[in-house]
């Protein structure tokens, strides 16, 4: 199961795979929540592949702080950067 695929459900979908997986989530628990309890349980298992999903993920974070005014461009742009160098490095792995 690839982060990416998770990340296109619903939170329909989120908590019907929830239930599949038997774990414990409020139906008034947030879309990042779930997806977190699922993304934990399923790494548990070893049955997740979190390389690109959780960059691009990371990546979809550091835009929402920027524009919440959180970080400070300089900041979201060394973020970015590292983001790369790991996207590199794990591509050369693969």
């Amino acid at each position: 199961m690839e982060v990416r695929e998770l990340q296109g459900k619903t939170i329909e979908e989120l908590f019907a795979l929830s239930e599949e997986l038997e774990l414990n989530n409020n139906k008034h628990s947030g879309r990042d929540d779930v997806l977190r309890a699922i993304m934990s349980h399923v790494a548990k298992t070893n049955e997740l592949h979190f390389s690109a999903g959780v960059l691009e993920l990371l990546t979809e974070k550091i835009r929402d702080s920027r524009d919440r005014g959180d970080l400070a461009s300089e900041q979201v742009a060394a973020l970015q950067e590292l983001i790369d160098v790991v996207k590199t490095r794990l591509s050369k792995m693969e």
